[in-house]
């Protein structure tokens, strides 16, 4: 060895030394050795810090130095030899961090495949051009092939087996964790999540301080997410990759920009000086169900055991989904003080799980009911207003037999909701008739409310829609769960509190409740049931 190579060896290990011994037996933190790193950022959601640096690589003289890999296990050494990022890069990495590059290599292999035969992979933030949830798989499959710099990402995580197809993150044009409701209890098992929100750290900083490995995402400040992928390259989907501009590309893009390369150099990419909002680390000890093997094929991995995961696995009989969109109201807490006429509201958060499946056994959904008794609830005599004051007069604003309102952490600008409820009885298969009519409002000082959507004689003229999955079936074969998805009639609003304001129970209508072979006089007409309710934020997508 040279003698100068010797020197910097050295020196690394001492430095090591030094560093172990200063840490002793804390908690792992971000080292505050550099006044421009992020010394003092926390894990979301929670009091400890969680993002080490480094200990499998370190820097001199431009090479790196990596820590021997113990590939005795069969089972590991297969992994690691039939997968599609052997050889992709030069630092060895935890399995977790391989599978992930096991995908994003497959991914950009395929796109400059596709592009060498004539296909055109274009940036997009809309549907119209190229789906912006589910598999990668499908996507070029469907012939609309492209992304958005959030792609590499949610796709790889969706292939690993972390989090349902239908949900994605990603960094809004305020530096926040967009979807972070609907997706931090598939991440937050099997990721270090770090806040740098109030850092003002960029990713050169914690480059240049040791806190980067392969396989981090960042969220970055402004809208624009992206991986450092190792040796010192960046997965870039967004305007931050290599692309050209085609007037003829199908994408809604001002640019037109039809991709080229995925792979960027970091030193001459934008995202090197970029302000990090958030770092998702992979756990080291992760173990992901699925990984890309050596012919890009998503197989099963041999080190994968069910029993020991740290995945986040809802029952099979459950269906999680947002629909794709950031739900603003998961986990939004509701209850019977929160509204007016309510007799029950329980258990209460059952509405804003997201959970989306009627399940008598589990009681999933939330038992509503409002007073008054039957001859009420078939015949009302008065109604409120969106305050809870009462009329004996039904007018434009007092038309409303209960309601319930949420607060919620901030003011978000919405534009669409979700609200799933059942019209059977659960264990008996009777039919019972659904409500008929409700409207959804908003406001920006819980007095002044808004109608952002209303709906009348849904279930007399058929307006909701079935989930007819088998596992959504009562024993009796009866479609448990019904929905309404709709946009806002009023288009994107502002909103600090959500209201749902019941204008008719139980189908009114003789048509509508012969239909569910159930009289008019139902023996619990002030009775209803929701299994979700949901919010949807106005997607902001990258501008990157």
């Amino acid at each position: 060895m040279k003698p100068a190579r010797i020197a910097s060896f050295c020196l690394v290990i001492a430095m090591l030394a030094a560093f172990l011994v200063s840490c002793g037996d804390s908690p792992q933190k971000l080292p505050d050795d550099t006044t421009t790193a992020a010394a003092t950022a926390t894990k979301t959601a929670a009091t400890q810090d969680t993002t080490a640096p480094s200990s499998e690589n370190t820097e001199s003289e431009g090479e790196t130095t990596m820590e021997p890999v113990n590939e005795t296990d069969p089972t590991r050494e297969l992994f690691y030899t039939d997968n599609f990022a052997k050889g992709a890069i030069s630092e060895h990495v935890s399995p977790a961090v391989m599978a992930l590059l096991s995908c994003c290599e497959y991914y950009v292999d395929t796109m400059k495949k596709s592009t060498a035969e004539g296909k055109k992979w274009v940036y997009s933030n809309s549907s119209t051009y190229v789906p912006q949830t589910g598999y990668f798989d499908d996507m070029v499959k469907s012939g609309k092939c492209g992304a958005n710099c959030t792609f590499p990402a949610n796709w790889s995580l969706r292939d690993m087996g972390v989090m349902p197809a239908s949900l994605k993150f990603y960094c809004d044009k305020d530096g926040n964790f967009a979807g972070y409701n609907s997706v931090i209890r598939y991440l937050e098992p099997v990721c270090e999540i770090t806040d740098l929100r109030s850092e003002n750290v960029t990713f050169k900083d914690l480059y240049e301080a040791g806190k980067v490995k392969p396989g981090d995402i960042f969220l970055a400040n402004p809208q624009h997410t992206f991986i450092y992928r190792g040796d010192q390259t960046f997965y870039a989907t967004g305007h931050d990759a290599k692309w050209h501009s085609d007037p003829t590309a199908p994408t809604e893009d001002p640019q037109k920009a039809v991709f080229e390369e995925w792979i960027m150099p970091m030193a001459t990419n934008k995202n090197y000086n970029y302000r990090i909002s958030y770092v998702i680390r992979l756990k080291d000890d992760f173990i992901p169900q699925f990984y890309r093997n050596a012919e890009g094929k998503l197989v099963e991995n041999p080190m994968y055991d069910p029993a020991t995961s740290l995945v986040f696995k809802p029952s099979d009989y459950l269906c999680y989904d947002t629909n794709g969109r950031d739900n603003i109201l998961a986990g939004a807490f509701f209850n019977v003080s929160n509204g007016f006429n309510l007799k029950k509201f329980s258990p209460a958060g059952n509405i804003t799980d997201d959970q989306i499946y009627y399940d008598n056994t589990t009681l999933t959904y939330t038992d509503i009911q409002f007073n008054g008794g039957n001859e009420y609830a078939l015949n009302p005599t008065y109604w409120f207003d969106a305050n809870g004051n009462r009329s004996e007069v039904k007018d434009e604003t007092h038309k409303y037999l209960c309601g319930f309102w949420t607060q919620l952490d901030k003011t978000y600008k919405v534009d669409s909701f979700a609200l799933y409820t059942q019209n059977v009885g659960a264990t008996s298969g009777t039919r019972i008739g659904d409500i008929d009519g409700f409207d959804i409002l908003v406001s920006t000082d819980g007095y002044n409310w808004t109608v952002v959507y209303s709906i009348e004689r849904a279930s007399a003229e058929d307006k909701w829609s079935y989930i007819t999955d088998e596992k959504n079936l009562s024993p009796q074969g009866v479609i448990m769960t019904h929905y309404i998805l709709a946009d806002f009639t009023t288009g994107p609003v502002e909103a600090l509190y959500v209201m749902f304001a019941l204008t008719c129970g139980r189908t009114q209508d003789v048509a509508g409740a012969e239909k569910y072979g159930h009289s008019i006089a139902a023996t619990s007409a002030t009775y209803f049931r929701v299994a979700e309710f949901q919010v949807y934020r106005v997607e902001e997508f990258s501008i990157s």
